[in-house]
């Protein structure tokens, strides 16, 4: 079962996939939940979704599913996670030729999570601090099922004496059950579509939710809307009347174009856009970019002052300072390798003081990335040049004054990591930036990445260089893209992805060999705070360092480099077979179909 070219949204695809799967499961929980709770997994990473929103989304549609199939809850969301994996698998498996009916079909799905998270927020703080009974409307209404706690309705219309009349007694129920049930109120006729769905005929109307969504209604009976009868229908009495639910979703659509053409053009289409101040935009620009830079190192021409604070080695001849190279195909799960390096005990004894570089984080905070999301999807490709130098001008600069320091790339490109390298082991020289891969007229390359640019005052220790190289199945990378462009609006074309992947793999053990350590670590099998696999189980190769020991006594494979251990045979071997990749791709049927060799032009760093 894979998508059309007029594709579902992936929350209804996957209702499909499950009823099909799971038939009696499925019977037993709304369609509509389910196809809620796989967009808040497909989404969990989302900056706009709060950790408790999706873990309480994700923990009542596992608890459905254990009382529909009387399995446990762990059980239960073991098998709502494996499935929600499975069937992304298969939902992002075609069409990487022209990613754009992904984005157009689930758009409004992730507008609407965020929604609701947002408006969930604000009603927390509502019934945190306020007095009065909080408002809500239909996407707020039905965020507030996930919440464990029934929900006490008051339908009202403000044309409505008796509902003005009613409205007290509520409210006294509300504050008698204030550790126990969640009470809010709904204006009915501004909320049109909640009274169709709801088949509320006349107000006052009030429902009980349980956590599932389904409603119960109060007789209209006025005499009978007293504060003891009220409290009992909160607990649970059931003499009422069931209510359907069915809610609905919006499209909306992206369009896109050269990315060549719009970098030229920017200055021109943000003037068409109303944004006319642009000689503001630059400098605040520059600002932002330089105080990244400068916030952490202070240097010269040829000298760099070190912030004692902040230095564990300072800048003279003693232990070694440590820096790590982080590689792997964009999309391989690097965020999630980063977390493992964060709990180790160097990281423990020494992260306040490490330099992390990555040209995302400069990405995010520049003023025209900002700006330029709400005029084109290509924003990414038009400020990648300038993130990626902003990037090494910081890495420089912790190198110059010999900090920790953790380099985030692809490390795709073998040349540029042995210049690094090198520069790395220099203990002479600053250094600054070089001008990089440059084609002459005559077809000649040139490539020089770092270059001296001054002599140190007395020699100092070399860095320890340590790689934690990073894998994924090819697919899981190219889905994760999909997911983060929606979300982010960051993206590069899939041909660009897969190249990357292929040429991590084509040098990595060339890589083994310029490294003090390395490690390479398979997240395929990572999803979220529900992962099972532990970060030994997804350690596939070491060269013990620093970072990472190997956790086991017995030595299942040595690949010729003295130290390197492969400990999960099948899964290096998936890693190696990467450099094969057919780069064009357009579905993962086509992964190693007439393989496209990565020139030289390709270069990704």
């Amino acid at each position: 079962m894979k998508p059309s070219n007029a594709i579902a949204s992936f929350g209804e695809y996957f209702a499909v996939y499950f009823a099909n799967r799971y038939p009696q499961i499925s019977a037993k929980i709304r369609p509509d939940r389910t196809t809620f709770a796989a967009n808040v997994f497909l989404f969990r990473f989302d900056s706009r979704l709060s950790v408790q929103f999706v873990r309480n989304h994700i923990d009542s549609f596992s608890r459905s599913i254990a009382d529909a199939s009387g399995k446990s809850i762990p059980e239960a969301r073991r098998l709502f996670t494996v499935s929600v994996h499975d069937a992304a698998r298969a939902y992002f498996a075609s069409g990487w030729k022209d990613v754009s009916p992904y984005l157009h079909s689930n758009a409004s799905s992730l507008t609407h999570l965020r929604l609701q998270n947002t408006k969930l927020d604000e009603l927390q703080q509502a019934l945190n601090t306020s007095s009065q009974l909080p408002q809500v409307d239909l996407i707020l209404l039905q965020s507030l099922f996930e919440n464990n706690m029934p929900v006490l309705l008051f339908v009202y219309a403000d044309y409505c004496s008796v509902c003005k009349a009613v409205r007290p007694v509520f409210e006294d129920m509300a504050r008698t059950l204030t550790s126990s049930a969640i009470c809010v109120s709904l204006n009915g006729p501004k909320c049109p579509e909640f009274k169709h769905q709801y088949r509320i005929l006349s107000y006052p109307a009030i429902i009980r939710f349980d956590n599932y969504g389904n409603g119960m209604q109060f007789p209209k009976q006025r005499r009978d809307m007293n504060l003891q009868n009220l409290i009992a229908f909160a607990n649970g009495d059931r003499f009422l009347n069931e209510l359907p639910s069915s809610p609905g979703v919006i499209e909306d659509e992206l369009e896109f174009t050269s990315p060549r053409r719009v970098r030229s053009q920017w200055q021109s289409m943000l003037r068409r856009q109303g944004i006319d101040q642009l000689d503001a935009l630059v400098s605040e620009r520059s600002e932002v970019l330089h105080s990244k830079i400068d916030a952490a190192i202070h240097c010269g021409q040829n000298s760099c002052d070190v912030i004692p604070m902040h230095s564990r080695n300072g800048s003279g001849a003693g232990a070694s300072p440590l820096c790590v190279l982080l590689g792997g195909g964009m999309g391989a799960g690097k965020t999630t390798v980063v977390n493992m390096i964060s709990e180790t005990k160097f990281w423990k004894q020494h992260g306040a003081s490490v330099v992390v570089v990555e040209a995302d984080a400069f990405k995010l905070s520049d003023p025209l990335f900002q700006v330029l999301q709400s005029v084109t999807p290509l924003a990414s490709r038009i400020v990648h040049k300038d993130s990626l130098e902003a990037a090494e001008q910081l890495f420089l600069q912790a190198v110059n004054t010999r900090r920790d320091v953790v380099f985030d790339g692809t490390l795709s490109w073998c040349e540029y990591a042995r210049q690094t390298v090198a520069m790395l082991r220099d203990t002479d020289y600053f250094y600054e930036r070089g001008p990089g891969y440059v084609e002459k007229e005559n077809g000649e390359v040139s490539e020089i990445y770092w270059v001296r640019a001054g002599r140190r005052p007395a020699p100092v220790a070399p860095y320890r260089v340590e790689l934690v190289g990073v894998t994924t199945d090819p697919e899981i990378a190219v889905m994760r893209g999909i997911i983060r462009k929606m979300t982010t609006g960051r993206g590069v074309p899939v041909p660009n992805q897969l190249k990357s992947h292929a040429l991590f793999s084509q040098h990595f053990e060339t890589y083994i060999d310029l490294m003090d350590s390395a490690y390479l670590f398979d997240t395929t099998l990572h999803s979220d705070h529900e992962a099972s696999a532990s970060s030994t189980e997804q350690l596939v190769a070491i060269k013990s360092g620093m970072l990472f020991k190997n956790p086991s006594t017995s030595i299942f494979s040595s690949r010729g480099v003295r130290g390197f251990v492969v400990r999960h045979a099948d899964a290096y071997e998936r890693f190696l077979k990467k450099k094969f990749l057919n780069t064009e791709a357009r579905s993962s049927d086509e992964l190693y179909q007439n393989n496209v060799s990565v020139s030289r032009k390709d270069r990704r760093k």
